[in-house]
């Protein structure tokens, strides 16, 4: 029998997870659209990667990975899928409510977690994950972020909501306005509002978690609901945030993980060249803004990629004035060390804190020292979901969780 594994490495690039599988230490396979050993194929639920390949004469294992592509490409593969049912599976100290609010003249169904036997005076965390659409549990391979923040931070006090982004729920009106607003902002102001309603909690202790695009997006986020109400969001926790230019981060990441499946020179400045021809028209003002524009099959309207070019966190982040906690982790490498270290130069309001946390990847659990994801399941560690429970519910972070 030979040794196989299968790692799984979400790309900034092309929004999926690549998978890399090896026998014995021998790479057979990378990147899905260019690997004979890997076809498409769609589930019952979700389209899916399949890897097959032999292991012993005879035998066929195979490995499986979510999709995790750019929006526009997702919605249309997503478009006949219904949004992921809940999690019937029993948690101790927590309670679970499918829940739905109106945003934009639509309706957006979420998931409302809170402590067992929940009490008036809560604090709540609205979550908004990272970029692609998935399930409102933030499914990247076998890992549920939000789900999994969700039921810990429930564990330790601390209620959170998260939703489905709207290419799921409603799919035409994200295409008849393709952007970051109607893709995820938008919603995420509607989901604040809603959170101040629910009777358990606190209307003065709501924050924004955002997880990579969402921490990304969170002073956009914050600073509509704030202009929509005034002090009615007490404070941002980011992880993963990017603070660089898309274009500048996605070309980074495409030579790093390229090069780690085994690319040649050649072929990653292949692969640089014709992302950066994308990112050159879509900053071109000649270019309509319905102009389909990528590489292969993943395209989107240059509207789309303007839009995601222009965005800025560190500025709002400056000015907001609300504390934010910011957190990284060493082994992570969609954003790097230095947008980490941007944000948690930005985040100066008072109140803030930030921690870099050791060992852990993208998705917050522990990881190989090159960032990849090993394809088992695995839960965020918990000295995430403690560093954010108490920075929620006393303002800081102890020094030996730094």
């Amino acid at each position: 029998m030979q040794r196989v594994r299968v790692l799984a490495r979400e790309c900034l690039l092309c929004r999926v997870n690549h998978l890399t599988v090896s026998t014995n230490g021998v790479l057979f396979a990378g990147h899905p659209a260019d690997s004979p050993l890997i076809r498409r194929v769609r589930g019952s639920q979700r389209l899916y990667f399949w890897a097959t390949m032999n292991t012993t004469p005879g035998c066929h294992r195979k490995f499986v990975t979510s999709l995790f592509a750019l929006p526009l490409l997702a919605a249309r593969l997503f478009a006949q899928q219904p949004p992921a049912q809940p999690d019937q599976t029993p948690r101790a100290g927590v309670e679970e409510r499918q829940i739905t609010f109106r945003t934009d003249g639509l309706v957006a169904p979420g998931t409302l977690t809170l402590p067992a036997s929940p009490h008036p005076g809560l604090p709540l965390l609205v979550m908004i994950g990272g970029s692609g659409v998935h399930n409102h549990n933030s499914t990247i391979g076998p890992h549920k972020i939000l789900q999994q923040l969700a039921r810990g931070l429930a564990q330790r006090g601390i209620a959170t909501l998260y939703f489905d982004r709207r290419p799921i729920f409603n799919l035409a009106s994200f295409n008849a306005n393709p952007d970051l607003d109607h893709e995820v902002v938008i919603d995420a102001a509607s989901a604040l509002a809603y959170a101040a309603t629910v009777p358990e909690v606190d209307s003065h202790k709501i924050y924004l978690l955002g997880h990579s695009l969402g921490g990304e997006l969170a002073p956009y986020i914050v600073a509509m609901r704030l202009a929509q109400q005034p002090a009615s969001v007490h404070g941002m926790v980011l992880m993963s945030g990017v603070a660089r230019p898309f274009d500048v981060t996605t070309l980074e990441q495409a030579r790093v993980i390229k090069a780690a499946q085994g690319a040649t020179p050649a072929q990653v400045d292949q692969v640089i060249a014709s992302w950066t021809a994308v990112f050159d028209a879509a900053r071109d003002p000649q270019t309509p803004a319905s102009d389909p524009l990528g590489v292969g099959t993943i395209k989107a309207p240059a509207q789309y990629w303007r839009d995601w070019l222009s965005r800025n966190p560190v500025p709002g982040l400056q000015s907001l004035g609300l504390p934010a906690l910011v957190l990284g982790g060493t082994n992570d490498l969609n954003p790097s060390h230095q947008d980490f270290e941007m944000l948690r130069q930005a985040a100066t309001a008072s109140g803030s804190a930030s921690l870099e946390l050791p060992g852990l990847n993208h998705e917050y659990i522990a990881a190989p020292g090159d960032g990849s994801t090993t394809f088992v399941a695995a839960q965020v560690a918990p000295a995430v979901l403690d560093t954010i429970a108490q920075w929620v519910t006393t303002g800081h972070i102890d020094s030996k969780l730094r």
